[in-house]
């Protein structure tokens, strides 16, 4: 067994505690990179009591924004663990790309990614 598989077992015995980690029925998570001096960091965290806990990160090999590939890959894992949940995912400009809204319709997740000033949006 290795951590991964010991987390997310943990993760989905606290999600059951439905009432601590879900507003209105919803799980709200955000997707988030950061740079520690050279470290990049690509992190999915849980939105529980106005905070955001880390469930789950991988550290890049590059400087710079992430990719669509690379957010895939990191939701995925999480996506898979919180299956059952219907899951709103909150994100910064970095992740405010229309394949990413499109996959993430495929996967029935609803997201808020926030837009840059100058884009206009059709309906």
């Amino acid at each position: 067994m290795n951590i991964e598989k010991i987390w997310f077992s943990c993760l989905k015995e606290m999600l059951k505690q439905e009432e601590r980690f879900t507003i209105k029925g919803l799980v709200y998570m955000t997707i988030d990179r950061t740079s520690w001096g050279a470290i990049n960091i690509l992190m999915v965290s849980l939105i529980y009591d106005k905070r955001a806990m880390p469930i789950y990160w991988e550290i890049l090999d590059k400087k710079g924004s992430s990719n669509l590939e690379e957010q895939q890959r990191v939701l995925e894992k999480i996506l898979t663990v919180l299956s059952g949940h219907k899951i709103v995912v909150l994100g910064d400009r970095e992740f405010c790309s229309v394949s990413l809204g499109k996959w993430f319709q495929k996967q029935s997740v609803y997201f808020c990614l926030r837009q840059k000033q100058s884009t206009n949006v059709k309906t």
